[in-house]
Formats: structure tokens, sequence, C-alpha cells
């Protein structure tokens, strides 16, 4: 029989937090609007309401509600009770010509009442709308401050008119701009590369998730740095609702990457030795200790100039630093015979200087590109044409080893 684990969470005085549990609540508070008139059951099939939306496409105006179902007759509402008919509960709007006052775009007017028709608040399953759960639950939460996303910005004249049906004050609305990809289009949840689970395992620390999803769409001073990482505290204490962009802000990766990188430095430089243990730990877990080659501090220190997450320690451009074995992938443009001298001018030259003056002595007499046989040199050091400076390979590394991974790649 398998275990197991229950978890139990607690909230706060205004539970319970799940919606399925609070049906009694939602009901209430419909029941209360129904009688004071500012909600009415709606009898309509979903045929019917099908056909007045074809009318309206056909005739190119708004789908409103005709209302149909505000003015059944007192009987004729019982008896489709008690008929069992199914029915929805819909909210009668009212004109809403003042507007409202938005905590990041100003006065906002839209008026709901002459452009959408009544919107169903309780569903025929007994469920609430969001319309009707966000107002009943940020009431009875007592929430001062609402923020979310500007799509939701010209539903909130019905929510407000819903405040008033109940006879409750309504809170400040703040509509937060689009979040966007770099090409302009939406943001969809769908991304999995974007979810913060894709970029913890991407390697992106905590704090860098944190600094990066805080910082889009404003409400912090312009002057900000990417090379400072922000606490939780500093960020509550910097936030300021009126700075908050009224345009959408798009997703820009570099940001995070930068964030990420300046955060691996600072954590370098703070505590050393832990951080270059978290890094030998995960190239040797990756790559045997027989595979790791010496210098391994050396080479860490190297590439945490060069990498956004430390886990691009184990990715292809790095793995030259950790594997000694390593085979050229990519073609080479000189043949054996041509290759086997570049190797013997390498390994008679442990002055770089003097090695590149010999090659273009011998580029020269046999008509070869100084640039294809460095990009050759480079394919049999790291198995890849494009990388770091032949030279920069050959300190890290050292000569010994560069001399034998060119051996090898001639095997």
């Amino acid at each position: 029989m398998r275990a197991q684990l229950r978890i139990e969470r607690k909230g706060g005085e205004s539970g319970p937090y799940v919606q399925s549990h609070r049906l009694h609540l939602y009901h209430k508070y419909v029941n209360e609007m129904i009688e004071n008139g500012s909600a009415y059951r709606c009898f309509c099939t979903e045929k019917r309401l099908d056909i007045l939306r074809k009318e309206s496409a056909k005739m190119k105006i708004p789908n409103v509600y005709d209302q149909r179902c505000l003015h059944l007759s007192a009987e004729e509402k019982e008896e489709r009770i008690k008929r069992g008919d199914s029915y929805t509960v819909r909210f009668k709007l009212t004109p809403f010509l003042e507007g409202f006052q938005d905590l990041i775009h100003g006065e906002f007017h839209y008026d709901i009442h002459s452009l959408e028709g009544d919107p169903i608040i309780l569903k025929s399953d007994g469920f609430p709308t969001y319309h009707l759960a966000c107002v009943v639950d940020d009431h009875l939460m007592n929430i001062s401050h609402v923020l979310r996303g500007v799509e939701w910005q010209v539903s909130t004249p019905k929510h407000i008119l819903m405040y008033r049906a109940l006879g409750w004050t309504p809170p400040q609305y703040g509509h937060l701009p689009l979040i966007l990809n770099p090409d302009g289009s939406k943001l969809s949840k769908r991304q999995n590369a974007l979810h913060v689970r894709s970029l913890r395992e991407a390697g992106y620390e905590t704090e860098a998730i944190l600094n990066f999803v805080s910082l889009i769409g404003g409400g912090f001073d312009k002057e900000y740095s990417l090379k400072k990482m922000y606490s939780i505290e500093e960020l509550i204490q910097s936030f300021d609702v009126g700075k908050i962009n009224q345009s959408a802000g798009r997703i820009e990766m570099e940001r995070l990457d930068e964030l990420n990188n300046n955060l691996l430095k600072q954590k370098f430089e703070s505590n050393k030795d832990d951080f270059l243990k978290e890094c030998k730990e995960l190239i040797l877990s990756n790559f045997s200790e027989a595979d790791v080659e010496s210098n391994l501090d050396v080479k860490i220190v190297y590439a945490i100039q060069r990498i956004n997450t430390i886990k691009d320690l184990i990715k292809p451009e790095f793995r030259f630093l950790w594997n000694i074995d390593y085979q050229a992938k990519d073609e080479l443009t000189c043949d054996s015979k041509q290759l086997t001298v570049i190797i013997d001018l390498f390994k008679i030259s442990h002055d770089f200087k003097l090695f590149q003056f010999n090659l273009r002595k011998y580029c020269k007499t046999e008509n070869l590109k100084m640039p294809a046989v460095m990009k050759d040199i480079r394919i049999m050091l790291i198995g890849r044409e494009e990388g770091a400076p032949i030279k920069e390979i050959v300190d890290l590394i050292g000569h010994q080893n560069s001399l034998q991974r060119m051996r090898n790649s001639l095997c």
C-alpha cells in the first residue's frame, strides 16, 4: 500500500480559501441582489443565446443580452423554478457615467451599461463567474487595493456597480500593463520556458528571477542598476504604484542573464570556497573525476565571467574545460599531413607567439589561409570551430593537454 503525504495549510481569518468551499457565500449575496432587484434569474437556453450572438454578428453590433428574462412575471419565474428549468443569474447593469480613478492610468471612463449586456454572475452549475467571486471575496477579505491586468479595466465599472448593489465600499483599483514577448506578441502561460520552475531548472538563481520579474513594467526608479541585487524588503520599500508604466512592457531575457551573471560574481566574491564547491559538484556530477583536468579552480573562475547560470558550466561551449578526451566534431580544412606538421610546430613552440610566427611561415609555404588553419586548431582543442581565443584555451588547459588533444583529433 502506497503511503500518501497529506499537507495541511492554515490560512487567515477570512477562509475558506477554496472557491468550491465558498459557494454558500456567493449564493447568499446573489440572493440579496435578486431580492433588491439588482440581479435576476435568466432561463434562456444556450440555443437562444447562440441565435442572439449570430444576429449581432450579422448586424455587426455588440452582442448585448436583450433582458428578456428580466421582464418575466414572478409567477412565471416561480413556475419555471418548480419545473426544474436550468437558469443562470445576471447582474442588472445601470449607467456608469462618472468613471473611476485608476491608480495607474488616472481617471477612466467606460459606460458599461450602454456597451455591454447584463453579465452572468452565477452559472447554471451554481458556481460564480469571476465578476461575482472577485467582488464577494475581496470585500469579505478586506482587500483595500486591487492590482490586476489592464484587460480587466473595462470590467471594473460592473464590479463597482455590484459593490454599490450590496451596499459595500469598493477597493481602489490599478490596472497593470501587459507583459509581452520580445517580438511584441502576448505572453502566454503555455510558454513553458518562462515558468518560474523552468527558469529554476535552467539554473537561474531565485534572487535574480525575483528582481527580473519585479522590475518588468515599472514601479521603481528608472535609475536602478542590473548590477545591484535588491532584497524583497528593498523592493517593497522602493515600490511606488505611481511609477508603474502605462504602456506594455516586454520580456528582455538578456536582463535576466545579466542579473544572474552579476549574482554569480557576487556569490563568488563573497563566499569563494562555497561557490567553487558548488561548481565542482555540478561538474563532477556530469564528468567523472578521471575526465576532469587539473587547474579546476582557475577554469571555473574563467568560466564565471562568461556564463549566465551555473548550469552553463556543462554546456557544450564550456565542456572543453573539463573533458580530457575531447574529440574534434566539426570538419577540418587541412589534411592529415598538414595537421601533423602544425601539431609538430605547436610541440616545439612553448611560447604561443613563436608558434604563431612559425605557423604563418608554414601557411605561406603551403598556400594555406591562416584564419582557416586557426579554426582547425580550435576544433582540435575544443571540438568546435567557434569559441574562446586559442591562446586562452591553451593557457587554461595547458600546453601538454593541448598537444594531446590535437594528436587525438588525428586518430
